[in-house]
């Protein structure tokens, strides 16, 4: 084999090694990035639904202090 065609052989094999090095790293990236945003958007969502609770169990306890507040005055 030619010296030349050689050389291009190992050239393109390179070239091809190294896009598919840089395209697994692309998606690894990729993943990790997502994986991140699903965590922070699971956080939110947690602190949402305890932001809900507490505004719904404070909101039951201000009733409850008015009705027995009514009722004890009504005595």
């Amino acid at each position: 084999m030619e010296p030349e065609v050689l050389s291009g052989l190992i050239g393109f094999g390179g070239a091809v090694l190294g896009a598919l090095i840089g395209g697994a790293t692309s998606l690894i990236a990729t993943k990790l990035t997502l994986n991140h945003q699903r965590d922070q958007a699971k956080e939110a969502h947690l602190l949402e639904l305890g932001q809900a609770a507490t505004d719904t169990a404070l909101s039951e306890l201000i009733a409850n202090g008015e009705f027995l507040g009514s009722s004890g005055a009504t005595r």
